[in-house]
């Protein structure tokens, strides 16, 4: 456990806290934290003395030592503990020193502390915190006699062990402070899956300034008394034990080293909230599993068993070029290749290339058509929602909504779900057309709706995320910062709702109750829908990445791809495939990130990649349709 303290920036950003930072060089050395923040301009110039007095202080022994000297220092500078009371009473002074679990936090004592237990924060005594105690800042009659007793209450001293499980303590600086900003420190720094990466500021929504401490030892004390058990050491070394003995100390100094450097009171970027597993930014991998050969679609419909023979091979299969783009996903239903092109047409393809069909609707159509049982539904740009025949391309119905469309449709029992650009979500009858119900929920939708036997959910180019039920009920709205296009992946059984924002932020949240569980940062605006296998989830962004998480929200390994992804991945077996606006189909291990394969292709890819077990589909910007062999032509003649 490198850090525990951290600075959770307000509003007013630089310039309104000092704050300084010592990290260990091993396990069991000292973190030492230091946070100043004066709520007048006015006191500045004496709070900026202390600061430099407080890092320059020696702090050999017993901390209560140092924090003597520190209270002593004050009195003079301030002159007088009239002075120093006044000072106090709008500003905020914390040092926590920690070694190991051993933790003492030391703070003026009209600060609010807030504990999250993994599970709710709120404002509690320090008796029923869990292993809290105050302690006296007078250790010796020596030492008393350096203070009265009034100048000892404007502060206190706590000491605490570091319980087990995931645990925030929030620095408030008033009670008033706390009350007002329960729900901003409930979605940014107290959720289950927040976890500090190698930064050491959190952007917050508040006006001012303050610090915290989190720690998570979950999983810990048995790695521990696994290194305990092991010291015992032959009497004989052999070559390759010692070997390797060598490697892992040279392994520990290179990773650890560079860790441990001296804090400063310059500002910083927005943190990652959910780092990498290991600990560093891109390279070290973690294992996992092998996951189930199976692959989820961009808009979250059932995965699809396949057999996996070997490697991707990306060899063409044949091509079909089109006068206007092919942004529309494909969709594989019964053998036929169905899809969207901005020539306003919705084509039907065999898997051999011949084209069984096309429907003109009159529009172009960007959205990817939804195929259930017989029908095939598609939308156009022009507003017009359409149900054909998916062995004829015939019209069967068609509903005018009078709002440009680039959602695609969604079908679940006898409900077709339409969002248009204008923020309304529309719900229409499978089996004639007719309209059930709309709900307007922002200014715009242009991601995907997420619709099952259950539940609808969907998001706003304005940032809501909304969960309705069947009847348009909304059963909970959030909006946790900028636009969405991202579509909603939900995740039943991980109870998560997963998506990219426009603010560069992959989120979590709960899908049974609305609550912010983790959030990610990314390199860009996250546009693209995420899929999972299970234990992984991949989400593109604009800055070229493609990101793999864990269901904790922690970044396994991102990949570059050299151009915005915008699409969705699409995961077969152990292998992801990802299309970009590099001009390229990319095949990425699964586990690791590597690339094992690429295309490239006449143009950007907007489209999202899907497969019938013996090719990958995929449209171009340019306006070609590609269909690539996976596996060198196995289940057909290349």
């Amino acid at each position: 456990m490198k850090r525990t303290a951290f600075v959770c920036l307000g509003s007013r950003r630089r310039g309104d806290a000092l704050h300084y930072q010592e990290l260990p060089t091993k396990e069991d050395g000292e973190e030492f934290f230091i946070f100043f923040e004066s709520g007048s301009e006015q006191r500045n110039p004496l709070i900026k003395q202390l600061f430099r007095d407080a890092i320059s202080a020696p702090r050999m022994g017993y901390p209560i030592k140092y924090l003597l000297h520190l209270i002593d220092r004050l009195n003079t500078l301030a002159g007088g503990i009239d002075e120093v009371e006044e000072l106090l009473a709008d500003s905020v002074l914390a040092v926590m020193i920690r070694r190991h679990r051993d933790v003492y936090l030391f703070h003026n004592a009209g600060i609010a502390v807030l504990h999250w237990d993994g599970a709710a924060v709120a404002e509690r005594p320090v008796a029923e915190i869990p292993g809290f105690t105050d302690m006296p800042l007078r250790r010796t009659e020596g030492q008393g006699n350096l203070f009265s007793r009034f100048t000892e209450e404007l502060f206190v001293l706590r000491h605490f062990t570091l319980a087990d499980g995931n645990h925030t303590l929030i620095l408030a600086p008033s009670h008033d402070f706390a009350v007002r900003n329960m729900e901003t420190f409930r979605n940014s720094i107290c959720f289950p899956g927040f976890e500090l990466s190698s930064e050491r500021e959190v952007t917050v929504e508040t006006g001012r300034s303050f610090p915290a401490i989190h720690w998570n030892t979950t999983g810990e004390e048995p790695v521990k008394q696994a290194s305990r058990q092991n010291k015992k050491f032959p009497g004989k070394f052999s070559i390759p034990a010692t070997v390797g003995i060598v490697t892992a100390l040279v392994a520990l100094f290179l990773f650890f080293g560079p860790l441990s450097r001296k804090g400063s009171d310059d500002g910083g970027s927005p943190v990652l909230l959910s780092d990498d597993e290991s600990g560093q930014a891109i390279d070290t991998r973690t294992d996992a599993d092998e996951p189930a050969v199976s692959i989820e679609a961009r808009n979250g419909t059932s995965p699809e068993r396949v057999e996996m023979p070997r490697g991707i091979d990306f060899s063409p299969a044949w091509s079909e070029h089109f006068t206007s783009p092919v942004t529309s996903s494909p969709q594989v239903h019964q053998g036929t290749i169905y899809f969207g092109c901005r020539d306003s047409h919705l084509y039907a393809f065999a898997a051999d290339g011949t084209r069984k069909w096309g429907y003109n609707a009159g529009e172009g159509i960007g959205a990817t058509p939804r195929c259930t049982g017989r029908y095939v539904i598609g939308a156009d740009y022009g507003g017009n929602i359409f149900c054909l025949d998916a062995a004829t391309g015939t019209a069967i119905w068609s509903f005018a909504t009078n709002e440009r469309i680039v959602s695609s449709p969604q079908a679940a029992g006898d409900m077709v779900l339409i969002a248009t650009m204008e923020g309304n979500l529309i719900a229409l009858n499978l089996s004639d057309g007719a309209k059930r119900w709309s709900q307007k929920l922002g200014t715009g939708i242009w991601a995907n709706v997420h619709l099952d036997e259950r539940y609808i959910v969907t998001a706003t180019t304005d940032g809501s995320l909304v969960k309705l039920d069947h009847s348009g009920k909304i059963e909970w709205r959030v909006k946790p910062g900028g636009g969405i296009l991202s579509s909603p992946l939900c995740l039943a059984d991980n109870d998560l709702i997963v998506f990219g924002s426009k603010d560069t932020y992959i989120y979590a949240y709960s899908l049974s109750k609305g609550n912010l569980m983790w959030r990610a940062a990314a390199g860009g605006e996250v546009n693209g829908g995420g899929v999972s296998d299970g234990e992984t989830i991949l989400v593109g962004s604009d800055d070229g990445n493609i990101y793999a998480l864990s269901m904790n929200g922690r970044i396994r390994w991102k990949q570059n791809l050299g151009g915005a992804v915008k699409s969705s991945p699409l995961i077969i077996g152990d292998t992801a495939l990802v299309t970009s606006y590099g001009s390229k189909i990319c095949a990425i291990k699964l586990e690791s990130g590597e690339i094992i394969n690429t295309h490239t292709v006449e143009s950007p890819i907007y489209s999202s990649p899907t497969h019938d077990g013996v090719r990958v589909y995929f449209g171009t910007n340019g306006g070609t349709f590609h269909a690539l062999w996976m596996y060198g032509g196995v289940g057909g003649t290349p």
